[in-house]
């Protein structure tokens, strides 16, 4: 990156200054290739900052800064402000590098990319910046990215999610339940049999029916049907995305090696040189428990009573 740098300085008549930078965007061929060496710099030279947010983009990296940004007055700040918002504790410089460096964790960042605001009106579309999935990190070299919805429950599976909405289907095709989870808690627990490593997930969380666009009345019963069924469909698509992670990208965003080397430091010691072949035989189990409430000022759909009225 200085060499970089120093080229660019080399044709300017004024000092660079890095201390007011607050986002850095990656490109994807770029994180591809290995992002250690090439970052060495931001923990060494003294004004850059470790609060900069750090996120992916699909493509090249200067396509994100000549996206258009209606709301803010420049695209890096539109992009600064979605970075903000990914997580409970977005990913900066300080945190990309403690990834780096410690073990039995891998990096994942926030993915961002160019999209059309209007598909169907192509000379009033405008093209805007949108968070659209997440990279996983094995080592310093990205292996692969979640799309948006794989990526929503990855974030969920690190703890780390922000009012994620499960959008879950009842009856025909086009009823469907969304449910606003604004409160959420994720424990992992190890386990070591006959040197078969183990984690089991516990997520537990509350939340509400942000929308119901079916004929149900949602009490009692149905209530409690709802909530199992929100809680089999984290455990079945976090479990998917999480064998993902395993088999295909060998990339512990988790932290499932530190959780281990925590509570058996023994065990871990005889893993750790080989962690990302070991990693994808361990057995994960999930169990999810949803408790619905505050269900905002109505419980059922406004279309129950027109039901009720055309049976009557």
């Amino acid at each position: 990156m200085y060499l970089a740098n120093r080229e660019i300085q080399a044709g300017l008549s004024r000092i660079l200054n890095f201390s007011h930078r607050r986002l850095m965007i990656l490109g994807e061929d770029f994180a591809r290739s290995g992002i250690g060496s090439q970052l060495d710099i931001l923990g060494r030279f003294p004004q850059n900052r470790l609060s900069a947010y750090v996120v992916l983009s699909r493509g090249k990296a200067f396509d994100i800064l000549s996206a258009e940004a209606p709301i803010e007055q420049f695209p890096a700040e539109m992009a600064r402000e979605l970075a903000k918002n990914t997580m409970r504790h977005p990913v900066n410089v300080k945190r990309m590098v403690n990834k780096l460096l410690n073990e039995g964790v891998d990096l994942a960042l926030p993915v961002m990319s160019i999209k059309d605001s209007s598909k169907d009106v192509p000379d009033k579309s405008k093209s805007l910046i949108a968070v659209d999935g997440l990279g996983v990190f094995r080592g310093d070299k990205l292996v692969g990215i979640l799309e948006r919805d794989e990526g929503m429950l990855a974030v969920m599976g690190m703890g780390e999610s922000l009012n994620p909405k499960i959008i879950l289907p009842r009856g025909d095709k086009d009823e469907l339940i969304t449910i606003n989870l604004n409160e959420t808690k994720i424990r992992w627990t190890p386990s070591v049999q006959d040197s078969q490593l183990a984690i089991k997930i516990h997520f537990q969380a509350k939340g509400s029916i942000l929308e119901n666009t079916t004929y149900e009345d949602i009490e009692g019963e149905n209530l409690d049907g709802l909530e199992e069924q929100c809680g089999n469909y984290i455990n079945e698509n976090l479990g998917r995305v999480i064998e993902k992670l395993q088999r295909e990208y060998q990339s512990d965003i988790f932290g499932f090696g530190q959780v281990i080397k925590n509570r058996y430091p023994q065990e871990w010691d005889k893993v750790k040189d080989r962690w990302h072949e070991v990693y994808p035989s361990v057995k994960v189990s999930l169990d999810s428990t949803i408790h619905l409430e505050g269900t905002s000022q109505l419980m059922n759909s406004l279309s129950v009573k027109g039901e009720k009225s055309n049976h009557d």
